[in-house]
């Protein structure tokens, strides 16, 4: 995904932690330019940083896909899954 594709969109981050029992978080706002680096701007919260390394793996929200769109009421999303990284792994991304 192109950065000035996103910019002005809303964009919905789902984080799925699976550490014995599934757990779901989302953060989500609108797409805007920071300096360098692209953020989700939410209302009452600090922006959210977004890492280039996601970029390629943020998806929009199909038109058929009605449920998505009103769950997370967002144009683009990304599914992140968190947990324990194997040994070999950096635990940030170049």
């Amino acid at each position: 995904m192109k950065p000035e594709e996103l910019v002005g969109r809303t964009l919905a981050v789902v984080f799925a932690m699976d550490e014995g029992e599934l757990e779901w978080k989302i953060v989500s706002g609108l797409v805007a330019r920071e300096s360098e680096k692209l953020v989700i701007v939410r209302d009452a919260q600090s922006p959210f940083a977004l890492c280039a390394a996601w970029l390629p793996r943020i998806k929009p929200v199909a038109e058929s896909d009605e449920s998505i769109r009103q769950i997370l009421g967002t144009d683009f999303w990304l599914i992140l899954t968190i947990g324990s990284l194997p040994n070999h792994q950096k635990s940030t991304p170049e």
